[in-house]
Formats: C-alpha cells, sequence, structure tokens
C-alpha cells in the first residue's frame, strides 16, 4: 500500500501511516457482523485509502467512512454468492430499504448499515446529501441484483452475454461508487444545497464508470473462478473482444472527464467537495491498480 503516498504528499502520508492502524482496528470491532474471520488486511486497504482521502478529518469521520466501504464489500459477498436465489436477494434488498429507513432488522449486515445512516445524518442537518445517499444505495444494491441475477444466468448458458456497453450501464452501478461519494460528501462539508449536489453528481457517473473498470482489471481472475461477469470476458457493440488496452484507455477518459466537470464547478462552497471526489477517485483508482480489496 506504500505506492499510494505518490499521490499524496509525504507531510500527509505521515499522518496517514498514523491513522491508519487505529481505523482498522476500530472498525472491526465496531463491525456487528463478519462472514468469517475478520479481514485485516481488507481493513487495512480500505483504511489507507480513506485516510488519504482526507487526513484532516476527525477520527470518527474517517471511521464513518471506513466502515461504510467495508459494509459495501460484505454486502457484494452477499449479493454474489453463488447458492443466493431470487427470493433470498429479494429479502436482502428489501433489509437495505429498512435500514436506509433507519430500522433495526435484527441481522447484523443490515442494522450496521442502519447505525452508518444514522450517523451520518447527525453531519447532513437538512437532509439532501443523506437523501442522495439513500437512493444512490438502493440504486446499487438493485443493479448489482440484476448484475449478479444474468451473470449466473450467462454461465449456466441461458442467457447470452451482454455487450461491453450494455454491461457498464448496469455494472457501473453497483460498484457503490455514487452511495460512497455522498458519504463522503457528508462527513467532510455536512449539508449542501440541491444545487451544488447537482453539479458535483454530474461527476459522478464519469467516476462510477472508472471505478467498475478498475475494480474488473483486478479481479478477472477471481470473477472467472466465481462464474461473475467481467468486461474482459465481453465483446463490444461490434463483435470485438475486449483488451486490458483498451479498459485502461476508458479509464483515463472516465477520469479526465470526471475531472473536468469537476473543475467547471462555479461557487467557493464547491472547492472542498470537488477536491475531496476527485481525491478520492484517483485513489480508488490507486488501490485497485495494487490489490483487490477482498
Amino acid at each position: 500500500m506504500d505506492t499510494l503516498c505518490t499521490l499524496i504528499p509525504s507531510t500527509e502520508w505521515r499522518l496517514v501511516q498514523a491513522r491508519v492502524a487505529r481505523l482498522s482496528h476500530d472498525a472491526i470491532r465496531a463491525s456487528r457482523y463478519h462472514s468469517r474471520q475478520p479481514k485485516r488486511e481488507m481493513y487495512r486497504r480500505i483504511s489507507t485509502v480513506v485516510a488519504s482521502i482526507a487526513p484532516w478529518l476527525p477520527h470518527d469521520r474517517l471511521l464513518l467512512l471506513v466502515r461504510y466501504a467495508v459494509w459495501s464489500v460484505q454486502l457484494d459477498d452477499r449479493i454474489d454468492r453463488r447458492g443466493a436465489d431470487a427470493a433470498t436477494l429479494n429479502r436482502l434488498r428489501n433489509a437495505v430499504t429498512s435500514a436506509i429507513a433507519g430500522n433495526a432488522t435484527g441481522e447484523p449486515l443490515f442494522d450496521d448499515l442502519a447505525m452508518i445512516v444514522k450517523q451520518l445524518s447527525t453531519y447532513d442537518s437538512s437532509g439532501a446529501v443523506l437523501s442522495r445517499f439513500g437512493t444512490a444505495l438502493k440504486e446499487a444494491v438493485s443493479t448489482g441484483i440484476a448484475h449478479a441475477v444474468l451473470g449466473k444466468a450467462v454461465f449456466k448458458g441461458t442467457a447470452r452475454p451482454p455487450t461491453k456497453e450494455d454491461y457498464l450501464d448496469v455494472a457501473a452501478s453497483t460498484v457503490n461508487y455514487r452511495s460512497f461519494a455522498y458519504a463522503l460528501l457528508a462527513v467532510v462539508v455536512g449539508d449542501l444545497p440541491e444545487s451544488a449536489l447537482d453539479q458535483l453528481d454530474a461527476a459522478l457517473s464519469h467516476g462510477a464508470h472508472a471505478v467498475r473498470l478498475s475494480n474488473d482489471l483486478r479481479s478477472a481472475d477471481r470473477d472467472q473462478t466465481e462464474q461473475t461477469l467481467n468486461v474482459l470476458s465481453l465483446q463490444d457493440s461490434d463483435g470485438n473482444p475486449v483488451t486490458q488496452r483498451q479498459v485502461r484507455q476508458e479509464i483515463g477518459r472516465c477520469l479526465c472527464a470526471h475531472h473536468d466537470v469537476l473543475s467547471r464547478l462555479a461557487g467557493p462552497d464547491l472547492v472542498v467537495p470537488a477536491y475531496s471526489l476527485a481525491r478520492s477517485l484517483e485513489l480508488s483508482i490507486g488501490l485497485y491498480r495494487l490489490a483487490d480489496l477482498r
């Protein structure tokens, strides 16, 4: 993970290193849910990226972001389980919706989410950022389920593989990039007016595509083993196989488009949010160059 130090000033990197151990430790203690023994390396990786995004934030705010990022990985594991049938996935979707509304479900994974949402709400008194967080998360769950169901059908031979373009229309929403971005905005700046959120949101679709493609580059072998769709196993709309070079070029284009939108934002209130989102995307992509989250 030390390669991430090339992306931030050395003085900040020392601060990041000093905070990672405590963040990892506290995130493991705070979680009520572990599918197995805690994956300590995963916690450390996520803590490193989160602390690098905003090393000036208080510990409790960084910890909340770490917990949510870890929760997202655990949710993906639940969605992608081979034995998960339609009824199981529907119950999962309903449990997420209930937890977003602040209701206890009696299941640790979703009660973790309810606690995270409750804490996020303390930083967003107007509720505008939190509302978009909830909408983005529900979309990620719905598209994640659709993505998983299609993948199972493709590997069973009962459905045709999607084109790269059709795949990304769905898969870019499954990585929870948007919901994490809104959680980041909540802890970094708190309240933001709808007009400001509209401007920031314009960049997020580019970021989501970049993160999805970066994830697929890193996890191609694992996805093949687990029979999960991956852009590198597909063809484009012209019938040409997707190559790693094409994916890397597309990541670069998405990153440039994301930063271009942010650079054209108007208003002093958007300087810190735009900087935080740009840094978050760069570090997320940087992480996938080094290792899978899991």
